[in-house]
């Protein structure tokens, strides 16, 4: 029943209905509408940040029967909610849901015209027992000894498993206040190790843990996933990377200012744009965390200046204790980690994962156009078809959201008596639906998950027999993890390579989307100064630009990345309320030229670039056997061996 209502809701999860969410979000932030009116703007300049408001249905409104208005506690009338969110919003509040209200924000005190900004809570969220529970608990361990505490952790974390001896090898370094640099391949428990560490730091002393990530598409996908696992412990999860939404900055903004963080996942070159914000903390943070720290040692200064400094990002940040984590290691390498991070000491397993095997079909097989029949052994969906028909847990992991519904789909078509065990997985479903789908395929119910990479960290699975990467990955942080995902029960695993280099000409595009060029954001600004103030969509503004210049490569999800980094580089003003909005330019001096490079958004999608560029490059010309070993066996400093390591 669930799966068949999932693919009956496929097309407004497509549409990414921002306001379809709502339901299941236990507070969010928006914009009053409708304040310029009947006096409005004399109470809102009357209102303070934090001030108790409330909500109150008009069913008998006769421009909108699902009008939900804002009142003060004067009994004023603000406004109202606007007309798309009070469709959601309005059949839930007359069945009995019930919202506490404040402002967050009144903006424009320095103009003409103000603006009221709120916050809304579910009065449920408050009492809700998940919440509870996770409060609960997390009290229930601050009373523990520290030896029990960290049993308890472990328990958490690892359920009936113990730490392996290298991983309660770092973690008794880290007890020890040692900076340490941990080498261990894919799925040996590295996570664990800092989640372990960071959980005791926030609950036995309250300290905030720092973990940095080379990406922010893996920041993204790991702030999901660690999100949800602490959760019910009590533990509070932030990103912050450039490509945060308006909700998603005020949120870290209010957590930064009241404290309540315990752990921030975020890129290096957003810690030293945003070092300000990160100092005011500097009395808490008490662990720092380098995710992939071979990048400290295997980038060129050119490229990724934002690691050189992470040495003086530390200083800044009161030098926390150090934990630097890796699959990737040489003594070269290893030399430069330790003196950049200030690290003294190093924990090596040389263990290397036996059971997996690669089934290399690179450039074998295609994926079909629309409309079009390819022969069945060419075709991607049928070569996966008949792999599934064993029954054996398999995920399809591929690039897009519209790519997992097409494929599910295709699937349940190709292979009907699967067709209730084959299911898609993306960022579009809410958490509930994403929690429903991991508890399926966990107890065998589903078979197939046709995902994005949004299934990944955090979900522990382990009797996945089958891996299949239909579509070429944009890292190797992301290839190893989504190949090591396979077998984790040590029984026999196969990965399955179906992409070819027309996987590649399709990442760039998704690449260039993101991250707009230089001569793209020039054309927009240009076009912005000519029409100045408007309320255009990002569609609209796409189609205009298209009819001006017929080659440009544009769409809305580009027209979004580019404003985006304007708006970082304080070029353009956007003045939202859920998905509408205002964009004007901003004065700038006479002569001035942008840098983009004080982008963090800007900076992190070149990265993001660089790192396909080379991935590709590498992933379709070595051989199966070197694949292979990038998810089976570390490369660690040998020269540390004799005294750091022993063999597991």
């Amino acid at each position: 029943m669930f799966i068949r209502s999932l693919f009956e809701q496929a097309e407004q999860i497509l549409q990414d209905d921002y306001y379809r969410r709502l339901k299941d979000e236990d507070y969010f932030y928006t914009k009053v509408v409708g304040v310029t009116f009947e006096g409005r703007q004399e109470y809102l300049a009357d209102l303070q940040e934090g001030e108790a408001l409330e909500i109150r249905r008009e069913p008998t409104n006769i421009y909108d029967h699902n009008a939900i208005g804002i009142w003060d506690q004067k009994g004023r009338h603000l406004g109202y909610l606007n007309r798309k969110m009070s469709a959601h919003l309005a059949p839930l509040i007359d069945k009995g849901l019930e919202y506490n209200c404040s402002v967050s924000a009144v903006t424009g005190r320095d103009k003409e015209t103000l603006g009221l900004n709120i916050y809304l809570e579910r009065k449920d969220y408050v009492e809700e027992q998940e919440i509870l529970e996770g409060l609960k608990e997390r009290q229930r361990l601050e009373k523990l000894s520290s030896e029990q505490l960290l049993d308890e952790i472990r328990r958490f974390l690892l359920g009936k498993y113990q730490y392996r001896p290298k991983q309660k090898e770092a973690l008794d370094r880290l007890f020890a206040r040692k900076n340490t640099l941990t080498v261990m391949g894919t799925g040996r428990g590295k996570s664990a190790i800092f989640q372990s560490f960071a959980v005791y730091q926030a609950i036995r002393n309250r300290q905030i843990t720092v973990i940095t990530y080379p990406l922010r598409a893996l920041v993204n996908d790991q702030y999901e996933a660690l999100k949800q696992k602490l959760a019910p412990i009590g533990m509070r999860v932030f990103k912050a990377n450039g490509s945060l939404s308006e909700w998603e900055r005020e949120k870290f903004r209010k957590a930064l200012a009241s404290g309540e963080v315990d752990l921030i996942l975020t890129t290096p070159e957003f810690l030293e744009f945003h070092i300000e914000k990160f100092k005011a903390l500097r009395e808490r943070i008490g662990f720092f965390v380098a995710d992939e720290a071979h990048h400290i040692g295997m980038d060129s200064n050119a490229f990724r200046p934002a690691y050189q400094k992470l040495g003086w990002v530390l200083k800044e940040l009161g030098d926390p204790l150090v934990l630097a984590v890796t699959a990737t290691a040489t003594n070269e390498v290893a030399d430069v980690i330790m003196d950049t991070l200030g690290i003294t000491d190093v924990v090596i397993d040389p263990h290397v994962r036996k059971n997996l095997r690669i089934r290399d079909l690179r450039n074998q097989y295609k994926a079909p156009k629309k409309n079009e029949v390819l022969p069945p052994e060419t075709c991607k969906e049928d070569y996966i078809a008949r792999l599934i028909r064993s029954g054996e847990k398999t995920i399809v992991y591929v690039n897009s959201r519209e790519k997992t519904i097409e494929i599910a789909q295709k699937l349940c078509e190709m292979v009907p008596e699967l067709e209730d065990q084959i299911v898609f997985y993306n960022a579009g479903l809410t958490s509930k639906e994403r929690a429903t789908v991991e508890d399926l395929f966990r107890t065998g119910e589903v078979r197939v998950v046709v995902s994005t990479s949004a299934f990944g960290e955090g979900i522990d699975i382990p009797d996945i027999r089958h891996v299949v990467l239909y579509h070429m990955n944009f890292n190797f942080v992301e290839f190893n993890q989504q190949s090591g995902r396979a077998g984790r029960d040590g029984n026999k695993a196969i990965i399955h390579l179906l992409f070819g280099w027309d996987d590649r000409r399709l990442n760039e595009f998704i690449l260039d989307i993101s991250t707009p060029d230089r001569e793209y954001l020039v054309t927009l600004y240009c076009f912005l100064k000519k029409v100045g103030k408007c309320n255009l969509t990002n569609e609209e503004i796409s189609e205009t630009l298209k009819t001006k210049n017929e080659k440009i490569l544009t769409s809305a999800g580009r027209v979004s990345a580019a404003l985006g980094i304007l708006e970082e580089l304080n070029l353009v003003e956007i003045v939202r309320d859920g998905r509408d909005r205002t964009i004007q330019l901003l004065p700038t001096e006479p002569g001035y030229k942008i840098d983009l490079n004080r982008s963090a958004r800007y900076s992190e999608g070149i990265l993001e670039k660089k790192a396909f560029e080379e991935f590709s490059f590498a992933v379709m010309n070595e051989k199966n056997y070197e694949l292979l070993d990038r998810i089976n066996r570390p490369i660690y400093p040998d020269k540390y061996i004799e005294d750091h390591a022993q063999a597991v």
